[in-house]
């Protein structure tokens, strides 16, 4: 890392170029060299500025060096690989650089995985031998409405969009006496057993009914809470697991993030009402998974443009993990960590509010700068439909008297190319949960 601290005589004479709104489609870099001129790229205007004030400018060498180019809607792809090897200094030319490519075999191996796991578990609680034939029905409900699986936006069918194609189906099957498209066990089942698939969806996001029995005995439990229970000091510091967030955990939390909501400052405090986890509810679970992986899978596959439309938060954990063992069966002393370090929720390590106020702003700031600089250290940004790493960092006072703080991304493909100010990333991180930066970093 290389940091300039400029004093100037007057007042810088240009403005930073206004940033641009985040583009909807995110296909691929172009043909052009990697290779660019650092005074165009990192200074306002292309030359040193000039005047009485002072400009920080922090960049990164192994960055610069170690991105590579995104050949298609892959972002978590690319933008892992490049992180991989801006961490270990190894440039993209380099016969022991990770590739896009190297990185979207370990997502399908993942995901694939992550199918296997769901259906055997579906299989189990629901008393089938496969999942296959309602994988067919979805897929011939999915063409029938013009669309398909792992389709790009215009055409390609959304996880949700193959449930109420499911659960429609199921519904039929519930309700009739046709005999179940299922290969099931020789041992008699229950003529009503693919009623739980109808249970289950009063407990999803969707919603259908409310379980009356359930919301009985929450207020009786919440009535006797509050008979029986004491107020809690308001000083008392409660401590919490260090434990790093799972694969699981964070899958779990992207999960819910659709819905995810600023907690109102009125139930602080007030204890929260426990909710009873029924089989149906991990079925329910069990088979959004499924289908969410399925459909992801599908994208994965999809030729001749793959994405990495279904990957999360939680693939940058599995991509380093099976990074690391790649390194490791290769006989490299390479071993990377990942840490969720800023965003609005979930297991980071400092989180932003729309509500902060400009002292714990400017904290912010100086706690990213730190990390950025840290020795074997990179920065990934999961910003609007987007990832990408971050190559520099950059503040200074406009000539309007304005400070301004940016860092060096990319709003599209992986080239270093848009300068978006810090305010325009706390809006962005606070803007869903699953928005976060990350920092990889060389394991001791």
């Amino acid at each position: 890392k290389l940091q300039f601290l400029y004093f100037i005589d007057r007042r810088m004479a240009t403005t930073p170029t206004n940033e641009t709104k985040p583009e909807e489609k995110v296909e691929m870099d172009t043909a052009e060299a990697e290779e660019v001129s650092l005074e165009v790229l990192l200074l306002p205007d292309g030359k040193l500025p000039s005047g009485d004030q002072n400009m920080m400018l922090c960049y990164s060498n192994s960055v610069l060096n170690g991105w590579v180019k995104q050949k298609a809607p892959v972002c978590a792809a690319s933008s892992m690989a490049g992180a991989w090897n801006s961490t270990f200094n190894i440039r993209r030319d380099h016969e022991d650089a990770v590739t896009q490519d190297d990185v979207m075999v370990i997502y399908r191996e993942v995901v694939t995985n992550q199918i296997a796991k769901a259906h055997d578990s579906l299989c189990r609680s629901l008393m089938i031998k496969s999942m296959d034939p309602a994988l067919e029905l979805i897929r011939t409900k999915v063409t029938e409405s013009g669309k398909e699986l792992g389709g790009r936006k215009a055409v390609g069918a959304t996880h949700k969009e193959c449930i109420v194609h499911l659960k429609d189906y199921l519904k039929h099957l519930v309700k009739s006496d046709d005999p179940l498209a299922y290969e099931v066990d020789e041992n008699q089942i229950p003529s009503n057993v693919f009623s739980s698939f109808i249970d289950v969806w009063k407990y999803t996001k969707e919603g259908i009914a409310k379980d009356e029995e359930q919301k009985r005995l929450a207020a009786e439990e919440a009535a006797k809470n509050k008979e029986e229970g004491e107020p809690v000091p308001e000083n008392v510091c409660v401590m919490k697991s260090e434990k790093s967030p799972t694969v699981d955990d964070v899958m779990s939390e992207e999960e819910r993030e659709s819905d995810d909501e600023e907690e109102d400052p009125t139930q602080k405090g007030k204890k929260k009402k426990k909710k009873t986890k029924e089989l149906s509810q991990t079925v329910a679970a069990t088979l959004s998974k499924w289908m969410r992986a399925t459909v992801a899978l599908a994208k994965l596959n999809r030729e001749p443009h793959p994405s990495t439309g279904g990957i999360g938060n939680w693939g940058l954990l599995e991509a380093t993990d099976c990074l690391n063992q790649k390194s490791q069966s290769q006989s490299q002393d390479r071993r990377m960590n990942i840490t969720l370090f800023m965003g609005r929720s979930g297991s980071v390590t400092h989180k932003v509010k729309a509500s902060d106020p400009p002292p714990a702003v400017d904290k912010q700031w100086a706690t990213l700068w730190e990390a950025f600089n840290g020795k074997g250290q990179t920065l990934l940004f999961h910003l609007t439909n987007h990832y990408a790493l971050v190559f520099a960092m950059r503040s200074y006072v406009n000539n309007e008297g304005v400070l301004t703080r940016e860092i060096l991304t990319a709003r599209k493909g992986q080239r270093p190319s848009s300068w978006i100010s810090f305010e325009t990333v706390r809006e962005i991180l606070c803007s869903w949960g699953g928005y976060k930066i990350a920092v990889l970093s060389r394991a001791s």
